[in-house]
């Protein structure tokens, strides 16, 4: 019984670190997207300012 409480405590621990690991890398992956984004925005707005 121990052992088998050892081993899913371990299991849960373990997915625990990868779901972190998954959502950290999601999350940089967000704002790494949301930057390019909101500088393409900013060069389109500058094009079309400039053009006028």
């Amino acid at each position: 019984m121990t052992l088998k409480k050892a081993s899913y405590s371990n299991l849960t621990v373990n997915f625990r670190q990868v779901l972190v690991q998954k959502y950290t890398i999601v999350q940089e992956v967000c704002t790494n997207l949301s930057t390019i984004i909101l500088a393409h925005t900013v060069k389109q707005c500058f094009r079309q300012i400039s053009c006028w």
